[in-house]
């Protein structure tokens, strides 16, 4: 009964916050990390054309991207023609930051707009979407603009054709995005999908939009599931604080980070952002599913054990923008109500896990990257879940810790930019595991960070290149090598085990990937093709 008053009070206490903040706080409209705007400013940062740009805590403000474009606007000589245009479009999307113009749909003396339902709408809707002019605004099925107030829905439907190995499954998908603003101090945004996917007992593989949600099997071969991305936000001047629920990326790699990245389902959290001249913070609160979530069999009161994130780093801008040094603190603890001493932003999570019984799975992680030398970035990570300084170069257990370098290489290809990236990372055995399925570093049982887990290694290439503005062509190559475990035999490679069911023979001859017991190795290669028809 006590722990129920103690919860209900923190809610209460956490709703009085938020409401004041509408007062006093506010934010910019966040950009999801899988827009094409990340890979044109990493391209951007890469070749010398803008510096400060820190991309190892996303997603960013459409604020913030806004000033960037301004900067890239001001060195456009530097940019060939597609670059130019790519540009032009993303400086058009983001008119409302930029400029005081009205949408082109809004005629003089209108707030709203809803082409699609308006007299020959569906036709000109069409016309518009294979509207071949470059530097045309997104446009959007319901729009209202008043002064600093704004809203836009757009619905969107789509068809995925997939094949392997003479194996093929369909994917449709339909959306609805809401995105808006009161004022210049509270944005809000809804992003809604339901999916259908015709199932193939012969096509197994996990969905990347499935992972870690629930779905269900209808009639007529069809699997359906869904999931909502949303957030209501307040920005006053430095600081930005809202309720999300969205992908976070903690890291330099984009595609494989340590601290987080897209692998898990996204999770609602409360987020706390401040940034004072080269120094940037973030921090963030979460609930999580613990791992038991993912067997539909496991017991209520089991599937309902609490487990929470928090987390938080400060990335510092040195020589003049031109190197980034992050720093990460997390933490992640459950099977109890909300813990106020996580709810501190500033606080050290580590040492307060200490003090607090060492019940806890506490983890550091550094990163950097730099662009001294023109047209490259090289970058950099280190994760540590565990060290003995006693023990360090050897092969303890609890050696647990995983090291991360890159390179990225943006050039032009017969005119055409390309953007090449090679990552190698290697990951000790144990590493994100902990002593309960309420402490791993998991949600729903998909490991937060690198997204092969422990006891593995991977060599990842990837590069990227604009046919024109609207064609956009990646390769990527993974050579993955991962330790797995035996049946009733537990070699560290999995980040749900409990790192208390090891073997303790091997306490002090934990080797890595390349020499465990049992090992998985995996080549493969991606190619997408993409056509952007907006």
């Amino acid at each position: 009964m006590k722990n129920d008053k103690h919860s209900h009070l923190i809610i209460k206490a956490s709703l009085f916050l938020l409401l004041l903040s509408v007062i006093l706080w506010g934010s910019g409209l966040n950009v999801p990390i899988n827009d094409p705007i990340y890979p044109f400013l990493k391209r951007m940062e890469t070749r010398g054309v803008i510096t400060h740009y820190n991309d190892s805590a996303l997603p960013l403000k459409r604020d913030d991207i806004a000033s960037f474009l301004i900067s890239i606007q001001q060195n456009i000589d530097h940019l060939n023609g597609i670059e130019k245009k790519l540009l032009n479009e993303f400086i058009a999307d983001y008119r409302i930051e930029l400029t005081e113009n009205r949408h082109q749909y809004l005629q003089e003396g209108e707030t709203i707009q809803a082409p699609f339902f308006q007299k020959g709408g569906l036709k000109k809707c069409f016309k518009d979407i294979f509207d071949k002019s470059n530097g045309v605004e997104e446009k959007h099925m319901f729009t209202f603009e008043e002064e600093d107030n704004f809203a836009w829905i757009d619905l969107e439907e789509q068809v995925r054709f997939e094949g392997k190995n003479n194996k093929y499954r369909r994917l449709e998908s339909d959306k609805i995005l809401i995105r808006g603003g009161l004022g210049k101090n509270i944005t809000f945004h809804m992003n809604a999908f339901r999916f259908r996917k015709t199932w193939n007992p012969d096509f197994t593989d996990t969905l990347y939009e499935q992972r870690g949600v629930w779905g269900m099997y209808q009639p007529d071969s069809l699997y359906t599931f869904d999931n909502t991305y949303s957030s209501i936000a307040f920005h006053y001047k430095f600081f930005d604080i809202g309720l999300y629920r969205q992908p976070v990326l903690w890291g330099n790699s984009f595609y494989n980070n340590l601290s987080l990245s897209n692998n898990p389902p996204a999770f609602s959290y409360i987020g706390l952002s401040s940034k004072f001249k080269d120094v940037s913070f973030t921090y963030i609160h979460a609930s999580l599913l613990n791992d038991s979530v993912a067997v539909r069999d496991a017991p209520r009161e089991i599937r309902n054990q609490q487990k929470y994130f928090a987390g938080h780093r400060v990335d510092i801008s040195l020589f003049k923008g031109k190197a980034n040094v992050g720093l990460t603190d997390i933490v992640i603890y459950g099977d109890r109500n909300t813990e106020l001493s996580y709810l501190i932003p500033l606080n050290f999570f580590w040492t307060i896990g200490h003090n607090l019984g060492d019940r806890d799975n506490a983890l550091l992680a550094i990163d950097f990257k730099t662009t001294f030398v023109k047209n490259f970035t090289f970058y950099g990570s280190v994760l540590i879940d565990e060290l003995r300084f006693g023990e360090l170069g050897k092969k303890w257990w609890a050696n647990k810790h995983i090291l991360q370098g890159g390179i990225r290489w943006s050039t032009y290809v017969v005119s055409l930019p390309v953007d090449i990236q090679a990552e190698f990372t290697a990951a000790r055995p144990w590493t994100y595991t902990h002593k309960t399925l309420t402490t791993n570093y998991t949600n729903n049982a998909l490991c937060l960070g690198f997204p092969y887990g422990p006891n593995s290694q991977l060599l990842f290439l990837r590069g990227d290149t604009y046919f024109s503005r609207r064609t956009h062509l990646s390769i990527e190559f993974h050579n993955l090598k991962h330790g797995i475990d035996e049946p009733g035999k537990f070699w560290g490679g999995d980040v749900t085990t409990w790192y208390t069911d090891r073997d303790k023979n091997y306490d002090h001859s934990t080797k890595s990937v390349s020499y465990t017991h049992l090992r998985a190795h995996e080549t493969s290669l991606h190619l997408v093709c993409r056509l952007l028809l907006e």
